[in-house]
């Protein structure tokens, strides 16, 4: 109960308010912040278990990509911490929702969001990503539009 109530971004006082209305007895703060403590420790081991789980596959993928690479060799990926990707005008959920049933397809639309996160100015990384009008690649979305030539 206390995760989900954390999970809406709600505390102690609104778990203690949905209780009284329930008719059920609910957890005292200390309870409540002993719990969430926990909760905390175990999300930080699945956060580092995941991430050592993404580190292993991005590693493997490029690998197979570049054989030239070894296990002892350092590659240089940039990675958003900061929630920029979000704003970005795709998730990293699209690359596989909408390629599910190809592993292909989906590492190509991996490899693409991938490119296009570490893409500059000076170093556009844009031909893996989808061309189009409706492309979330804010790069080639006006490469196939007429509205771009019609201004």
């Amino acid at each position: 109960m206390v995760n989900a109530f954390v999970t809406m971004g709600k505390g102690h006082s609104a778990m203690e308010q949905h209780c009284m209305a329930m008719g059920m007895a609910g957890l005292s703060s200390p309870s409540f912040n002993s719990h969430l403590i926990k909760l905390t420790e175990e999300n930080k081991l699945v956060r580092q278990h995941v991430l050592r789980n993404a580190h292993s596959a991005v590693r493997r993928a490029h690998m197979e990509v570049d054989s030239s690479i070894s296990d002892s060799d350092v590659i240089n990926i940039g990675v958003s911490y900061d929630g920029t990707w979000m704003k970005r005008g795709h998730t990293s959920k699209k690359a596989i929702i909408d390629n599910i049933p190809d592993v292909n397809k989906m590492k190509k639309a991996i490899y693409a969001t991938l490119d296009h996160a570490m893409s500059t100015d000076d170093k556009p990384l844009h031909s893996r990503c989808p061309s189009g009008e409706k492309s979330w690649c804010f790069f080639n979305r006006p490469l196939r539009s007429k509205k771009l030539f019609e201004a």
